[in-house]
């Protein structure tokens, strides 16, 4: 998930990045409209053909009637999945062979941004229906992405063989997508957006007494032109869970920490804390040991998301491996304890990476409440879960329908719960 995305470019060998700097401001002039760039529609979404059996529940503060769970199940078929949470009605499905990231709600809790194949995706979750916004070219993957705040277009990192390009779409499919930015395979690259909903790409420069710093370009796609912003700019990210209320602190995986850590499987990770500048930036910069703001003994953490009364929620996974499970959801201060929430039976299986990522997890909109998927491969069933984040009270919303004895992949290749978001 996101998490593990982050782990993938935080901490880039800083000879590199200093050559794919130089390299990359040469490049900066390049611009054009993707290859296949596609507008267009997907067929109408069918019902799944299991049922499932919701188990009597109290919607939790802040969620209206139309809440619903964007869910990603099957490690083989990633199914796109809306589950109406005020409704005894069975999951819908929506597409298939989606990739696990993006999943991105957009700021207003109507919409998903997602991809599947090489299609850049938009689904309006109340309508049912999704739309093809832009077209990847070949072995594309995203790597990072932004609504703007407005939620009418999106900007997105599209990382390719040789070079990493930035795009703009328009979530209605109004417009074909269109070139930000294009640089060099291994120069750090991310998107944001000014408060006028301008889109900015952001990317590393040499400051000017030396050292790396984030340079910013607005992009004006009226023009198709780039204009260098000012150094002190700060823009606009709406999907930022890393990122302190305040803005002046940050979370970050340092995967050279768990290569250090690890006894046989058995992983202990660390979470690292930066200030407010750009996190690429911070990795790259060399200087002092990091400053860990979290670890926990033999346990896998990742995927931080910072509370609005400074509290941070993480995920947990232990290696099957390790003597103790420690597996699950957890709760700490920056500077104080870390604690476990809820324990999950899901472990972590180094050969199952691309699908057994981790606990999936969404706050609910006032934050009191967590809804958090656990899987039993041996029962083969997914559960999903609601828990008050104050006091740890946790009761079941749904589980996934009992597998099919003569089917013994069933289970995990089209119904476990892989990935989930919470729209409002």
């Amino acid at each position: 998930m996101h998490g593990r995305q982050q782990s993938r470019w935080i901490a880039p060998a800083i000879g590199v990045v200093i050559a794919a700097v130089a390299i990359g401001w040469a490049l900066l002039g390049r611009a054009d409209t993707p290859p296949g760039a596609a507008v267009g529609y997907v067929p109408l979404p069918t019902l799944t053909p299991t049922p499932r059996h919701p188990l009597e529940y109290s919607l939790p503060g802040g969620v209206t009637g139309q809440s619903a769970l964007v869910m990603v199940q099957g490690g083989v078929a990633k199914r796109l999945t809306v589950w109406e949470m005020g409704r005894a009605a069975p999951p819908l499905e929506v597409d298939r062979g989606v990739h696990l990231f993006p999943l991105l709600p957009d700021p207003s809790g109507t919409r998903v941004l997602y991809s599947a194949g090489r299609a850049v995706m938009v689904l309006d979750v109340p309508a049912r229906r999704a739309r093809i916004i832009g077209e990847m070219p070949p072995g594309g993957q995203i790597l990072a992405a932004q609504w703007s705040p407005g939620a009418q277009m999106i900007a997105y990192i599209v990382q390719l063989e040789d070079e990493r390009v930035a795009y703009l779409a328009w979530q209605d499919a109004s417009q074909p997508a269109r070139v930000m930015l294009r640089t060099p395979d291994r120069l750090p690259v991310d998107v944001g957006w000014l408060p006028d909903g301008r889109p900015v790409t952001i990317l590393m420069g040499i400051g000017p007494v030396g050292g790396l710093q984030a340079r910013y370009l607005m992009y004006d796609w009226l023009r198709d032109e780039r204009v260098m912003l000012p150094a002190d700019t700060r823009p606009i990210q709406p999907y930022a869970p890393w990122r302190s209320p305040d803005g002046r602190r940050q979370l970050y995986l340092l995967p050279d920490w768990y290569a250090r850590r690890t006894s046989g499987q058995c992983t202990s990770g660390a979470v690292g804390l930066a200030g407010a500048e750009w996190l690429y930036v911070a990795a790259a910069s060399g200087g002092p040991v990091h400053e860990i703001a979290f670890e926990q003994d033999q346990v896998f953490l990742d995927h931080p998301t910072w509370l609005q009364d400074g509290r941070v929620l993480l995920r947990g996974m232990s290696s099957a491996t390790c003597p103790q499970n420690g597996s699950g959801l957890y709760l700490g201060e920056v500077g104080g304890s870390l604690g476990r929430l809820v324990a999950a039976q899901m472990t972590f299986d180094p050969q199952q990476a691309d699908v057994m990522t981790g606990v999936a997890y969404a706050l609910s909109p006032d934050e009191r409440v967590v809804v958090w998927a656990d899987t039993d491969l041996a029962a083969r069933r997914s559960t999903i879960y609601r828990t008050v984040v104050d006091s740890g009270q946790t009761e079941v919303l749904y589980q996934t329908p009992a597998a099919d004895g003569g089917h013994p992949l069933a289970f995990k290749d089209e119904e476990m719960i892989v990935h989930l978001v919470w729209l409002p």
